[in-house]
């Protein structure tokens, strides 16, 4: 009986393991969405490995033509993103974020105000927060 209990007890082990390496664990760094406007806008969502305890830091970032790029904080402690996808709103002239088909963030570009959206609230936050980050900077 001990025996068995034992086996289940490393079975249930590492699938708790497996699915936390599937969900969190180190997997890409980099750009997980980009897109350019007819404007000559861009914006890039990247997320970059931090550690166990803190896997993942999701950033939104954001140039204008000609300009230097800027940063938006979108998570530190999160899993894995796998399925981004930036979208354009030229009537409210939004740029929205989402992963996995929910909405995480809008950029509010009349406003220059960037909208974080979580389960229960959302916080409005100046866009950008950190400017001049020079050509290219997604880390």
């Amino acid at each position: 009986m001990l025996k068995a209990l034992a086996i289940l007890f490393a079975v249930a082990l590492t699938a708790v393991v497996s699915v936390w390496f599937y969900r969190c664990g180190p997997g890409f760094d980099g750009t997980l969405a980009a897109m350019k406007l007819a404007d000559g806008s861009e914006y890039n969502v990247s997320q970059h490995w931090n550690n166990i305890g803190e896997p993942y830091q999701v950033s939104f970032y954001m140039k204008s033509p000609g300009g230097d790029w800027g940063w938006c904080y979108i998570d530190h402690q999160s899993y894995r993103w796998k399925e981004t996808k930036l979208e354009f709103d030229e009537v409210k002239n939004e740029v929205r974020v989402f992963e996995d088909g929910r909405l995480m963030a809008v950029l509010d570009r009349n406003k220059k105000e960037f909208v974080l959206h979580r389960e229960k609230e959302s916080r409005t936050v100046p866009a950008p927060q950190t400017e001049n980050l020079g050509p290219g900077k997604f880390s």
